[in-house]
């Protein structure tokens, strides 16, 4: 687990150094995610840390930090799209290209401020 976590969290400093890990979410992306939540066809995950989540979150999230996300995955329901956020978008980025790599939607829409602003 914790070679999986390095590998992600090098890969998401890589990308960030690169310009990548910044979020940029469309708004019409972001209505469809929240659509899809109030529809129950989706649901969020905060890929924070548990004390960053402790301190605030979208209502209804549920806290997978980007670590734990490989061991985890099994247990992420699988009839349901995914919306990922963390605190600047560079770890959601991680995230969410894992989870497409697994073959699941997901709507990354990198930071709780994005959700919020909406």
């Amino acid at each position: 687990m914790k070679k999986q976590y390095s590998s992600m969290w090098a890969l998401c400093v890589v990308m960030s150094l690169l310009g990548a890990c910044t979020a940029s979410v469309s708004t019409d992306e972001l209505k469809i995610a929240r659509a899809a939540v109030a529809k129950g066809t989706a649901i969020i995950l905060d890929v924070r840390t548990p004390g960053e989540f402790k301190n605030g979150h979208i209502e209804g999230a549920i806290n997978i930090p980007l670590g734990d996300i490989a061991a985890l995955y099994s247990g992420i329901p699988k009839n349901k799209a995914l919306v990922v956020y963390c605190q600047s978008g560079g770890r959601s980025r991680a995230a969410a290209s894992f989870l497409r790599n697994k073959g699941r939607t997901v709507y990354d829409i990198g930071t709780q401020r994005a959700w919020d602003a909406s």
